[in-house]
């Protein structure tokens, strides 16, 4: 479901975006499907959760494809390139920083939702980091969630869907095409067009909150969480 937004630009680098219905940004041009998938005769199986998990444990799968597994459908992961990496990296180290006792990062660590297991970039998770040595984390236990996307941008909107149904508080979106970090909250929980109702841009001249279980922690410079853009 694509949405008309409107922008109000206030102080400090901060947009507020009015989104009445967030849903999915409409897929590119070339984004359009090839043959013979394009062909409404020819139906994509899903996997469950847990088929997709027996094919890890049997091998089919093994942890140098890089792949997750999004609405029941196995997605390879886009190439990171030298600034994806590099902003990572900061989003890591800073918020890492900020958290207060009893959460830590997860860097490309599995989700396990009801019909997808996706690796964000950056998670923030409930617990130590050996609080999921026999089990992996679930929604309940996530508090953030932080996709980097520069070619991967069109896709990570769509999964913000996924976030916002299982009502992971907040999704934060590291735009490096428009330089900004997008912060998504309110998420509506399981809807028919799950959605986030509240979205935030910030530029590289503010600072983003830190919300963690309903409470600021910190505020983050986003200049020091994006890597610099590369001289052309």
């Amino acid at each position: 479901m694509s949405t008309t937004a409107s922008d109000r630009t206030g102080e400090h680098g901060v947009t507020h975006v009015d989104t009445p219905g967030l849903g999915p940004a409409p897929a590119p041009a070339s984004a359009a499907p090839s043959a013979p998938l394009a062909d409404p005769a020819y139906r994509l199986y899903r996997l469950s959760v847990e088929q997709y998990q027996a094919f890890g444990r049997s091998g089919i799968l093994t942890p140098d494809d890089r792949v997750e597994l999004i609405e029941g459908l196995v997605v390879e992961k886009m190439t990171r390139y030298e600034r994806h990496i590099g902003t990572t990296k900061r989003l890591a180290r800073f918020i890492e920083r900020a958290l207060p006792a009893g959460w830590h990062v997860g860097k490309e660590d599995p989700i396990v939702l009801a019909r997808s297991e996706p690796e964000p970039d950056i998670s923030v998770l409930r617990g130590d980091i050996d609080s999921y040595d026999q089990q992996k984390p679930q929604a309940a236990d996530v508090n953030l969630v932080v996709e980097v996307a520069d070619s991967s941008y069109a896709f990570d909107r769509r999964k913000m869907a996924i976030y916002a149904e299982a009502g992971i508080p907040t999704y934060w979106i590291a735009n490096l095409n428009a330089d900004r970090i997008e912060v998504y909250s309110e998420p509506t929980g399981p809807d028919p067009t799950p959605e986030y109702r509240s979205r935030r841009d910030f530029a590289r001249s503010a600072a983003i909150p830190l919300v963690i279980d309903g409470r600021e922690v910190a505020r983050l410079a986003v200049d020091t969480l994006l890597a610099p853009v590369q001289p052309r």
